[in-house]
C-alpha cells in the first residue's frame, strides 16, 4: 500500500521542526502499512518498533472495561459516583459515572499537579456555574482516577490486571506495558522514545525517565508501540463488525454515539465525548474527510508531543498518529496527516 500524500507530509512536518513524526494505518478489507521519518532520539530513528507512552490516549481501555462491568450488571453508568465511593464536596451526589466517562461531571480541577491543594483527589466538587450534563469539560486527570476508585470497588482490587486481562491481552496487545507511577521506564531508554520539548536552554530531548506518568490511573500509564495502538482500534473495528472481541458491537455502538449535552440547545453534537472516547473528531484530530461516527483519543506532551489514536467504522479505517514537535502547529500537523491517509485511501466519511 503506497500513501504518496502522507509520506510527503510527514516529510513536510519534520522540516517545519518535528523531531520525527510516524503513521499507522489499516485500510479498508485490513491491509496496514507503517511510515515514519525523522528521530526518535538523539541519533536515534523512529520505527515501528519505538514505543512511546500513551498518556491520555490510553483513556478509552478504562472505558472498555467499564462498559464491560455495566454489560455484565456490576456497575451502573448512571447512578450517582457516591454509590461507589465515599461523597465528596456538597454537590457530588449529582455526578453520575457516565457524566465521569464523557466528560460531563464539571470536577474542578487543579491546573497541575505540583500546584494542586491539598484533598484535591479526595474532597472533589463541581466547579461553581457548572451543571453536570449540560456542558463538557475535558477532565485530564481527576475523572480518571475517580474511574479507577469505583473499578477497583466493584472488582475488589485495583485496575491494573483487569485492564491487562480483560483488555489489553483479548486484543492481542501483548507488548504494551504498564509503566509504574514513579517515572522509572519499564523498557530500556533505548526502546522508549525520547520526547523533544521546549527547555530553558532551547530545544532538548526528555527521556522517559523525567516522563509526569500519573499514579492511580494505569490506563494514563501505557507504553507500548504506535501499531500497538493502531491495534487498539482495529479490534474495535472488529467488535463493531459483530466479531468477537472485548465487546459486544451494540455495546460500543451506544458508547459512540454522540449525545449533545442538555443545555447545549442544538440536536447534533459535531464533535466532544461519547462513553470512554473522543466521538465526530473531524473538527479536532482526525482530519477533514473522517465520518461523525470516528471514534478514539488524543494525548499531548506540554503541546510538543501529540498522540492520537482513532477508528473510522463508516469506512472502515483505523489509524495512529504520532507527531514529536517543538514548535507551533502540532495539532495542524496530526490533522493534516490524517486527511492525507484519507486522500490516499480514497476514502471519505463526510455525510
Amino acid at each position: 500500500m503506497r500513501l504518496a500524500q502522507t509520506e510527503e507530509v510527514l516529510r513536510r512536518v519534520c522540516a517545519n521542526g518535528a523531531a520525527g513524526a510516524q503513521v499507522a494505518v489499516r485500510a479498508p478489507g485490513g491491509e496496514r502499512t507503517v511510515l515514519s521519518h525523522g528521530l526518535a532520539g538523539p541519533e536515534r530513528p523512529l520505527d515501528e518498533e519505538t514505543a512511546v507512552a500513551w498518556l491520555c490516549a490510553g483513556k478509552p481501555t478504562l472505558g472498555v472495561l467499564f462498559l464491560q462491568l455495566a454489560d455484565e450488571g456490576r456497575l451502573d453508568l448512571d447512578a450517582p459516583v457516591t454509590a461507589y465511593l465515599p461523597a465528596g464536596g456538597s454537590r457530588a451526589d449529582q455526578v453520575t459515572v457516565r457524566h465521569l466517562l464523557t466528560h460531563t461531571a464539571g470536577l474542578a480541577e487543579p491546573e497541575t499537579d505540583g500546584g494542586a491543594p491539598a484533598g484535591w483527589d479526595t474532597e472533589w466538587d463541581i466547579a461553581d456555574g457548572f451543571v453536570p450534563g449540560w456542558d463538557w469539560r475535558y477532565s485530564r486527570r481527576l475523572n480518571w482516577l475517580l474511574l479507577n476508585r469505583i473499578a477497583a470497588a466493584v472488582l475488589g482490587g485495583d485496575t491494573e490486571a483487569p485492564l491487562r486481562d480483560r483488555v489489553l491481552a483479548p486484543l492481542g496487545l501483548k507488548q504494551v506495558e504498564v509503566a509504574p507511577a514513579q517515572p522509572v521506564p519499564v523498557r530500556s531508554a533505548g526502546d522508549w522514545l525520547r520526547y523533544r520539548v521546549p527547555s530553558p536552554s532551547g530545544r532538548a530531548w526528555v527521556p522517559p525517565s523525567r516522563l509526569p506518568l500519573p499514579a492511580g490511573d494505569p490506563s494514563a500509564r501505557l507504553v507500548g508501540r504506535l501499531v500497538d495502538l493502531l491495534d487498539l482500534y482495529e479490534g474495535l473495528l472488529r467488535c463493531l463488525d459483530g466479531q468477537a472481541g472485548v465487546l459486544p458491537g451494540p455495546t460500543l455502538r451506544r458508547a459512540i454515539k454522540l449525545t449533545p449535552p442538555t443545555g447545549s440547545g442544538v440536536e447534533v453534537c459535531s464533535e466532544g465525548f461519547g462513553v470512554g472516547f473522543m466521538v465526530g473528531m473531524r473538527g479536532y484530530l482526525a482530519g477533514r474527510y473522517c465520518s461523525a461516527w470516528s471514534f478514539g483519543h488524543v494525548a499531548g506532551l506540554n503541546a510538543a508531543t501529540m498522540l492520537a489514536g482513532y477508528a473510522d467504522p463508516v469506512v472502515d479505517v483505523a489509524v495512529a498518529i504520532l507527531v514529536n514537535n517543538v514548535d507551533a502547529g502540532t495539532v495542524h500537523a496530526v490533522r493534516s496527516l490524517g486527511s492525507a491517509v484519507y486522500l490516499d485511501l480514497g476514502v471519505d466519511g463526510r455525510d
